[in-house]
């Protein structure tokens, strides 16, 4: 009896532990996929930009541009690339945040001009207030999702779309969208969100 008691006991602990590295197998997969996902954007920008100057001629101040544009991404993927290589992210730690105040409606134009500067077959409408929209946030995250709802709303429009972008402040708070006229998310798919 003590001998089968032991035995089924070392084979809970078997399968405990087995979970648990099924389960660190998930979290790393998910983590391959978002590092992914996130080098993706900033390095498909600087390809697609250093491209189109290696083909084309363009004035001092288009070339101005779009260098800048390839200089912003390539800053962005050396930040992502020190993010994703952090021991504390890796072993789950998270990210710090770098709080501090700028322009949310700047960084949507920013982020808009990357995706629909001379290489986009949809057309858009970018929707921002006169004023300033002031922000305490971390930019350079924000700048990823930014990224990333243009990503896709690029990603799942039918070719020749448009695809509607804007920030607005009301009431102290502020709210970016991002619309397109893809078919969008499955319903059976809303509640994972």
């Amino acid at each position: 009896n003590s001998m089968t008691r032991s035995l089924e006991t070392s084979r809970d602990e078997l399968l405990a532990q087995n979970e648990l590295l099924r389960e660190s197998e998930r979290h790393q997969r998910d983590l391959i996929g978002m590092v992914s996902h996130e080098l993706r954007t900033p390095l498909a920008a600087v390809l697609g930009f250093t491209a189109l100057l290696l083909q084309r001629d363009f004035g001092v101040e288009e070339r101005r541009r779009y260098l800048e544009i390839i200089d912003t991404q390539a800053r962005r993927l050396a930040r992502l690339a020190g993010d994703f290589l952090d021991v504390q992210l890796l072993e789950g730690g998270g990210l710090t945040l770098v709080l501090e105040q700028f322009d949310l409606g700047e960084l949507v134009r920013e982020q808009t001009r990357l995706f629909f500067t001379g290489q986009s077959e949809h057309t858009h409408e970018l929707v921002l207030p006169e004023e300033p929209v002031i922000v305490h946030a971390d930019r350079d995250r924000l700048s990823q999702v930014v990224g990333n709802l243009l990503s896709n709303a690029v990603k799942y429009s039918p070719d020749g779309g448009t695809i509607a972008v804007g920030a607005q402040a009301r009431d102290g708070t502020v709210r970016v969208s991002v619309a397109d006229q893809g078919l969008g998310i499955p319903p059976e798919e809303l509640p994972r969100l």
